[in-house]
């Protein structure tokens, strides 16, 4: 029974473990090690059982006697018989027993025998563990059978791959499905690569269902490591058509749908290995070959300008990259220009240079329509190719590259070519700026330029005369005059830009008022250079010719209009002043203003620069108008330099002001007393530089209304003499033609120019009556602001009265109208002589000014040296008391130097305007002189030294700049005093020469009569008078002149014109005009060369005057500039006087006279005599021996 029983426990067993493994393998898919790990634990197991409990009870046999005792035991009733009669009949207990033995034996177990019952036995004997055995058995056989009858390919699956675990193709049906939807063999390297899979059959949904793929790179022909990554559904489907992907998926339709998955990986190898897995399925492994797409690694280009522009740009050389950033963009290039672009490729590319589809495709279809290109290949490298094409216009020019796997870049390469048209040149005149309106004498800096993008070919500047058309005079029509003339041409070599400064001096060329200077500058261009005929690019200007009288009218207006403005400025300064005395104070709005404040001021400064420099542009020497531009000039500095100050102040005040405020706001200390006390002592120092600035401005308005005024009177005389003199001398012209001629026998022109003559007289007359009263207006009304002025005018306009000029000119009118020119010319020169009188007293007053001004300056100049020298003995008190703690009795010195320094300062106010900056200065000082009394004495506590020192030293800082500027304008005053003495040499001089030039003319024209008549005799005596006239003037002018004692070498040329002069008066009196042209062209020439001197010198004190720097320090230049002939101009003239002898040796030298080359002789060792003293002169002022003036900041006592 036991047997049984365990047999059946253990069939049931290995059924129900085999059934159960199956189970699991079936829905866990185990690999085949662990079913072999199954089997073989199962089959150790299946056998250990067979062995220890099978076999064991197969091996059950047990021993009769015991089993009786055993029922005995169960049964009372057998017992002592049931053992006995087992054990009594035993074969050997039989056999070994005689009869009577074996028939009690018999007896005994018949005995036992009627004991037993049969129905006892289903109680000795069990028997369910065998039915359970046997039950066990069957169940197990059952659920077997129903298994395979139900499934029996899953049941021999599942006995193959449980009993077979070797077995590949004992598989489960698969639950999934996944098939390889990735239909690439090659793919681009370094370009992301998606692996795709469909999941054809799965019983849970897409969502649900992972799908893996498993992949490993190829480097260097050898396969790394696996990798499994998970895929992402993608929600969307993929089409799957390839026969053996659906066989293995187990589909037998000729496409199929599934849901695509995607995992995306690096494609950086040589190829990639790799399978689709899912629960219970994969797909064979396979490799793509990953390979590297063509693409441009590097390109260059090579440009080349057009032919015509070879010389002016280089052929260029660019690195465009490999065409994937900002370098591949390569630089404008010129239209026309040949690109020749040189790509080198990753590796060899087959190219179809002939195959107009291939180039389209691979360079665009735009690029070829726009530049037509021509590819070649290098022999020497297949991966070169180069692009050879005319740039046009600007290209786009792509590079899709594509190998024979069909790969392409994923981002090709774009080369981009600008275009640049070649512009037309520009052309501008710099200067002037603008058409203008200049006088005859102007000289005109010109500065032409031309720009052109390429290069220039040429630039020429010419100019072309235009008058008034026929009588029509200035304002009317205008007709060229003469051919253009070319002032300058500058040729080009390519250059982009080309310029050129030259000067037009328009007083040789004979303008009158109304005509027009035509400027034109043409530039052309190296493209119009090489063209058929090629078109200048113009820029012009017009200088416009105006009359003395337009032009004085023209700076008038410009004057008025400053003094409008700095009016104007001043009511605006007015009103900052105002709201800074508000509480609170606007600070913001101060700032603001006290900004446009100073820049208005500012533009003021230029213009009236621009007026100085229009002034020197035209050469009008007005030294009145020029002096005063420059004070106006210097007033318009220090305004602008107090309102930045003042802004400055205010700045500073503003910001302290926020800091307070934000300290208090943030929490923080208000503001004690001593920081309240610098905020208002900014707002002073702000407010006393608006005040300064107001005062400055009310000067300049002041100025320019008195200084205007003078002027304007001044060049209404000037020009009222100068065009007497011009009408003098067309009446003697005139005369000397119509000479013994009654009215009658004059010609049309002469009647007619006679008839001009009188009737300009006329107006000169009426313009002569109105220009005095005018004087006399002006004087009236400049008694009060400018005395010495107002005086200068008076007498200017009382001599006019008393001499009766206006009545004079109007006689000359009279005669000349009666045909009587030569008095009326004799009259006309009395008249000129009244109004050059005339002239001299107002040039007389503005002296007399001067030397007022000048020992005003010398009394100030002590008395602010004396205020130095006390202030620093009180600096030094004020020490002494500091480091012996004495405090007491410092005041009182600053007392008496406050008291004085107010002295001066009234003193310097009552002086004049000129000497305002002096009197700013001192009141400065004296503010400051106050303060630090007020820090010596306080209401309460110590007297507060600190400060009191601060105070005393800015004191002593602004009586030294006081001084200093009082210095300058003592220097000034000198030099304008020698300059106007230069002046007048020079007048003298050139006066001289046109009377000179006027005798020569006449005696040449005498000279070429071949017999002189009686009348032409006593015209050549009348000649020998004004000859002998000149020379007397000569001699006058020099002895009256002062300063002239040193100019040893003009004395020589004055000995040698008057020398000239007495010779060509003794040939002119003996009636010999020809011997007399030698020496009067002699006295020209020496003439001219010392008025050239004195104008070459003239021009080199303006360069000094205008340079940064001028009029500070004394000195060498100052102490030669004090000289009235400077040796500079004596070695100028010395070197006319050199030339003059040589020439004289020359004709000497050809007449071969012994005298006069000995008076030659000496005359050249006198020369070389003054030669020597002029040189040794110059060393004394140059040399390290020169004693240095004393400039600004320089005052007596001080060391060197």
């Amino acid at each position: 029974m036991t047997l049984a029983h365990r047999l059946g426990i253990l069939f049931a067993v290995v059924v129900a473990a085999a059934l159960t493994l199956g189970a699991l393998d079936y829905a866990l898919r185990f690999p085949a090690w662990v079913r072999g790990a199954h089997l073989v634990l199962g089959g150790g197991g299946l056998l250990f059982a067979l062995w220890r409990w099978v076999l064991a009870a197969a091996r059950l046999r047990p021993d009769p006697a015991s089993l009786a005792l055993r029922l005995e035991r169960r049964r009372p009733e057998l017992r002592g018989v049931l053992a006995a009669a087992v054990d009594l009949t035993s074969p050997a207990a039989m056999q070994r027993a005689g009869a009577l033995e074996r028939a009690l034996a018999l007896r005994v177990a018949r005995a036992a025998m009627e004991r037993w019952r049969s129905e006892a036995v289903r109680d000795v004997v069990r028997l369910e563990p065998a039915l359970q055995g046997a039950a066990l058995t069957a169940v197990a056989a059952a659920t077997l059978l129903a298994v395979t009858l139900v499934s029996p390919q899953l049941t021999r699956t599942g006995a193959q791959r449980l009993f077979m675990p070797w077995k590949a193709d004992a598989q489960w049906p698969r639950r999934t499905a996944v098939a390889d939807a990735v239909a690439l063999t090659v793919h681009p390297r370094g370009v992301a690569l998606p692996l795709r899979a469909a999941l054809l059959r799965s019983t849970q949904s897409p969502e649900r269902t992972d799908v893996y793929v498993r992949y490993r790179y190829i480097r260097n022909g050898q396969a790394g490591p696996f990798r499994r990554e998970l895929l992402m559904y993608q929600r969307q489907e993929a089409l799957i058509s390839d026969p053996a992907k659906l066989r293995r998926a187990g589909v037998g339709t000729r496409e199929a749908h599934g849901a695509l998955f995607e995992r995306i990986v690096d494609a950086d190898a040589e190829g990639l290995e790799y399978s689709f897995e899912t629960a219970d399925d994969a797909t064979p492994l396979r490799r793509i070959q990953l390979i590297e797409p063509p693409r441009v690694v590097e390109a260059s280009a090579r440009i080349d300008p057009p032919v015509y522009a070879a010389a002016a740009q280089a052929p260029l050389e660019v690195d465009l990259g490999d065409g994937r950033d900002e370098r591949a963009v390569a630089p404008a290039a010129l239209a026309g220009s040949t690109v020749a672009l040189t790509l080198r490729l990753n590796k060899p590319v087959a190219a179809k240079q002939e195959d107009k589809a291939w180039l389209a495709e691979v360079f665009s279809d735009e690029a070829l329509a726009a530049v037509a290109p021509t590819l070649s290949l290098a022999e020497e490298a297949e991966d070169v190719w180069t692009l050879r094409f005319v740039l046009e216009d600007a290209v786009r020019l792509p590079v899709r590259l594509k190998d024979e796997y069909g790969l392409a870049a994923l981002d090709p390469s774009v080369f981009r070519f600008r275009v640049v048209q070649d512009a037309p040149p520009s052309v501008a005149f710099l200067e002037p700026e603008a058409d203008k309106s200049v006088l005859p004498t102007a000289v005109v800096p010109l500065h032409a330029e031309a720009r052109d993008d390429v290069g220039l070919a040429k630039l020429a500047v010419t100019m072309q005369l235009a008058t008034p058309e026929g009588a029509s005079g200035p304002g009317g029509a205008l007709t060229p005059h003469g051919p253009p003339r070319q002032l300058a041409v500058v040729e080009g070599q390519g250059e982009a830009l080309l310029e050129r400064r030259l000067t037009l001096d328009l007083a040789p060329l004979g303008l009158s008022p109304g005509d027009e200077v035509r400027l034109e500058a043409q530039a052309v261009d190296l493209r119009a250079s090489v063209a058929a005929s090629p078109e200048p690019r113009l820029a012009s200007r017009t200088l416009r010719v105006i009359s003395q009288t337009q032009f004085v009218e023209e700076m008038q207006r410009a004057l008025g209009a400053i003094r409008q403005d700095a009016i104007r400025i001043d009511e605006r300064q007015k009103e900052l002043i105002e709201r800074l005395e508000r509480i609170p104070p606007r600070l913001d709005d101060a700032r603001r203003g006290q900004a446009v404040v100073t820049r208005r001021i500012e533009r003021q400064e230029q213009a009236v620069e621009r007026l100085t420099q229009r002034i020197d542009e035209n050469a009008l020497d007005d030294e009145a108008l020029q002096q005063l531009l420059q004070q106006a000039k210097q007033l318009l500095q220090r305004a602008r330099a107090r309102s930045e100050a003042s802004q400055n102040a205010l700045d500073e005040a503003a910001q302290r002001q926020q800091a307070l405020e934000e300290r208090e706001d943030q929490g923080g200390a208000a503001p004690d007393d001593q920081e309240r006390a610098a905020l208002q002592e900014q707002l002073k120092q702000g407010q006393r530089a608006q005040e300064q600035v107001r005062a400055d401005l009310r000067r300049l308005a002041e100025l320019l209304d008195r200084g205007e005024d003078a002027w304007v009177s001044r060049r209404k005389l000037e020009d009222l003499a100068r065009a007497q003199a011009e009408l003098a001398q067309q009446s003697g012209q005139l005369a000397r033609q119509t000479a013994g001629k009654t009215q009658d026998e004059l010609t049309p022109q002469q009647r007619s120019e006679l008839a001009r003559i009188a009737e300009a007289q006329a107006r000169l007359a009426e313009q002569a009556r109105q220009t005095t009263e005018e004087l006399l207006q002006k004087a009236q009304e400049l008694r009060e602001q400018d005395p010495a002025a107002a005086q200068g005018l008076a007498r200017a306009a009382q001599r006019s009265r008393e001499r009766r000029v206006a009545q004079t000119m109007e006689q000359a009118a009279q005669e000349a109208q009666r045909n009587q020119l030569g008095q009326a010319s004799r009259t006309q020169r009395q008249a000129q002589q009244d109004l050059e009188q005339m002239l001299r007293d107002l040039e007389q007053g503005q002296q007399e000014r001067e030397q007022v001004l000048r020992r005003a300056l010398a009394s100030l100049l002590d008395a602010i040296d004396s205020l130095i020298r006390s202030q620093e003995a009180e600096l030094r008190r004020l020490e002494q008391a500091r480091n012996d703690d004495t405090p007491r009795g410092l005041d009182q010195g600053m007392i008496a130097l406050n008291a004085n320094a107010l002295g001066v300062l009234d003193e310097a106010s009552q002086a004049g305007p000129e000497l305002a900056p002096v009197a700013d200065l001192l009141g400065q000082a004296v503010d400051a002189q106050t303060r630090a009394i007020v820090a010596l004495r306080p209401k309460t506590g110590a007297p507060r030294l600190e400060e009191a020192q601060r105070r005393e030293g800015e004191s002593l800082d602004l009586l030294k700049q006081a001084y200093d500027e009082a210095r300058r304008i003592e220097q000034e005053l000198a030099e304008k005093a020698v300059q106007r003495q230069r002046d007048q040499l020079r007048a003298m001089y050139l006066d001289l020469l046109a009377q000179q030039i006027e005798l020569r003319d006449a005696a040449a024209s005498l000279a070429e009569k071949r017999k002189l008549s009686r009348r032409d005799r006593r015209e050549s005596e009348k000649l020998a008078q004004r000859q002998r006239g000149l020379a007397d003037a000569l001699q006058e002018a020099v002895a009256t002149m002062e300063g002239l004692d040193e100019a040893q070498v003009l004395q020589f040329a004055n000995d040698a014109v008057a020398g000239a002069f007495a010779d060509a008066a003794d040939a002119l009196a003996q009636a010999s005009p020809a011997q007399a042209v030698p020496p009067q062209s002699r006295a020209v020439s020496l003439l001219q060369g010392i008025v050239k001197a004195l104008r070459q010198q003239k021009e080199r004190d303006d360069e000094l005057r205008d340079a940064p720097g001028a009029g500070g320090g004394g000195g060498n230049g100052n102490q030669q500039r004090r000289q009235i002939v400077p040796p500079l101009a004596e070695l100028r003239i010395l070197r006319e006087l050199q030339a003059d002898l040589a020439q004289r040796t020359r004709l000497a030298a050809e007449h071969a006279q012994d005298s006069d080359v000995v008076l030659l002789g000496q005359e050249q060792e006198q020369l070389k005599t003054l030669g020597e003293a002029l040189i040794e002169r110059l060393q004394r002022q140059q040399g390290p021996g020169a004693a240095p003036g004393a400039g600004p900041g320089r005052r007596p006592g001080d060391g060197a």
